[in-house]
């Protein structure tokens, strides 16, 4: 995993397919509260579709067409932050997050 900042004890690193593991049960801890809001979060099943998503996430990086990191605190995964739908020529993008309920 790549870092690309650290500030005291939060660091935000790039996702590799080693990560998929500890990304599905973080969802799966937070199925419930982050599923409220994320339409994705039910159709995730198996730690299969993380590393795909994830393997999806590195080749859109490469395009330049999202950037999606996890959050780090005291070395514990906590949640995902990324810069959705890119728009190169009108310079913005869309940014998501969701945390661990318990920070």
């Amino acid at each position: 995993m790549t870092s690309v900042l650290k500030k005291n004890e939060i660091e935000l690193k790039r996702f590799t397919s080693n990560d998929a593991e500890m990304l599905f049960q973080l969802i799966n801890k937070n199925r419930d509260y982050i599923g409220k809001w994320l339409s994705w979060v039910n159709k995730t099943t198996s730690f299969a579709q993380i590393k795909e998503k994830i393997n999806e996430w590195s080749e859109k990086e490469k395009k330049k067409e999202n950037k999606t990191f996890g959050i780090w605190y005291k070395n514990i995964l906590v949640g995902v932050v990324s810069f959705n739908y890119i728009n190169k020529e009108d310079k913005n993008a869309e940014i998501g997050y969701w945390l661990d309920e318990g920070y």
